[in-house]
């Protein structure tokens, strides 16, 4: 028995040897010290590491959560790395509010890394440990940040893999990562983009960013407005975001016009807006009403539809409507934050309230000669639309918008006169240095009826 096991083995022995010559990886010395095999087998297993992680795990492959967590990095990430005892930390961070600490968890959850922290009203997700930072790189890697925030980015990524690329830490090494940090985030004075560098704006990136630095506000006049604010060093994105959202406008051929404005305030900030009606109810709402919201920012996206349509009924009209709606705001965006809440309301009696005025009748009547008559307060509604005098640079951003030549007069430190003639004129004149020109738009206040 003992002849023929030791045959058969052998020639298992042997049809191997040959089997496992066409494979590179048995040629590597499993002991060898060459560092050139060394690599190799670190090139081997974080391959391998990567393979495993993005094939494991509930929506790491989906390209929409990605997408929205870049958008919602690109508003309130940051990338940051200290100098320790023993040489550097590394550390990604979300910071919100607390009562959004559910975003948190979910993002923790489906990348199966980091932890979430609590520090009074604020919640944090971290990142510290080596090989999770490893992961939330490739992410960014694959799925580039559209604000300077990429910029923080390259830096923290390049600094990493200096830092982890030998056990020893050198001298050298120390010294690199910390010219790299000495340049990062408050420190940084070089905001120039990389060449490759474009702006790729999808729906679930911008609803990330949205739910990060968006703001859905209610004016005194119960008129609606969605803006977006950033640096003016992120000029560039806020001008692809608005193309983004006109673009959307141009494929509707009843909208006249760019509904999307972009405004320089003190020469650091640019502020997106929306506030016509017609572009809000026929694109912005259709387009967010699609996306899957992760954040309390929808109940004030909810509350701001309602209120939209209890005045596209011509409810704020009513005594009721205005009660109603005034309640509504009450409990928006800030005054919702558990933290800062000053008086609870019945939401369930509320949304009966609300329920019901919508199911009612319309405060606006429709004439067969088009004009429309408001109900509750016996007369026709002035259609005309109001007049607004927007202050222009010469690439046609708006600078600052006014309600009158008054408010524009006091804003240029001229008088009303001068306006007037500067208006009439539309030549451009200068302004803080800069080559400026006036020119007169009009705000529709009623550009849709209904939604």
């Amino acid at each position: 028995m003992l002849i023929p096991v030791l045959i058969i083995s052998s020639l298992v022995h042997f049809y191997s040897i040959g089997y496992m010559s066409s494979d590179p990886r048995s040629k590597m010395d499993p002991l060898s010290s060459n560092p050139i095999d060394l690599h190799k087998r670190k090139q081997v297993y974080s391959s391998i590491l990567q393979k495993r992680y993005y094939s494991n795990g509930p929506g790491l492959e989906d390209k929409r959560f990605l997408e929205w967590f870049c958008g919602l990095t690109d508003g309130e990430g940051s990338f940051m790395f200290l100098r320790t005892r023993d040489g550097y930390g590394f550390k990604f961070s979300i910071g919100l509010h607390i009562d959004d600490i559910k975003i948190l968890h979910l993002i923790q959850s489906t990348l199966k890394l980091g932890k979430v922290y609590i520090n009074g009203s604020a919640a944090r997700f971290v990142v510290t440990n080596v090989k999770d930072t490893a992961k939330i790189i490739d992410i960014f890697s694959r799925y580039t940040l559209n604000t300077t925030k990429l910029l923080n980015f390259r830096d923290f990524k390049k600094a990493f893999e200096v830092y982890t690329s030998s056990r020893l830490k050198t001298t050298d090494i120390l010294d690199e990562v910390e010219e790299i940090r000495s340049g990062m985030n408050s420190l940084r004075s070089d905001f120039t983009l990389p060449p490759f560098y474009s702006v790729r704006i999808t729906p679930d990136w911008l609803l990330g960013f949205i739910e990060g630095e968006g703001s859905f506000s209610v004016r005194k006049n119960y008129s609606l407005t969605f803006s977006l604010a950033q640096s003016i060093k992120d000029l560039v994105l806020m001008e692809a975001i608005r193309d983004f959202l006109n673009s959307l406008a141009s494929r509707d051929g009843q909208l006249k016009g760019e509904a999307v404005k972009l405004y320089i305030k003190n020469h650091d900030m640019v502020y997106l807006t929306i506030d016509r009606l017609d572009y809000i109810s026929r694109v912005l709402i259709p387009l967010l009403d699609t996306l899957s919201w992760k954040s309390k920012k929808e109940l004030d996206y909810k509350d701001w539809k309602t209120i939209l349509k209890l005045r596209t009924l011509g409810l704020h009209y009513t005594e009721e409507g205005v009660k109603i709606i005034n309640i509504i705001l009450s409990q928006m965006n800030n005054n919702r934050l558990t933290t800062r809440r000053s008086g609870l309301v019945d939401r369930a009696a509320l949304d009966c309230d609300i329920k019901r005025l919508l199911k009612g009748p319309s405060n606006f009547e429709i004439k067969e000669d088009g004009r429309i008559f408001i109900k509750s307060l016996n007369k026709y509604y002035n259609n005309k639309a109001k007049i607004r005098l927007d202050l222009i640079n010469m690439t046609g951003d708006i600078i600052e918008s006014f309600d009158s030549s008054s408010d524009c007069a006091k804003y240029l430190n001229v008088s009303p006169m001068t306006v007037s003639l500067r208006l009439r004129s539309s030549k451009p004149f200068l302004f803080k240095g800069k080559l400026v020109y006036i020119k007169k738009s009009a705000v529709a206040e009623t550009s849709s009826l209904y939604i």
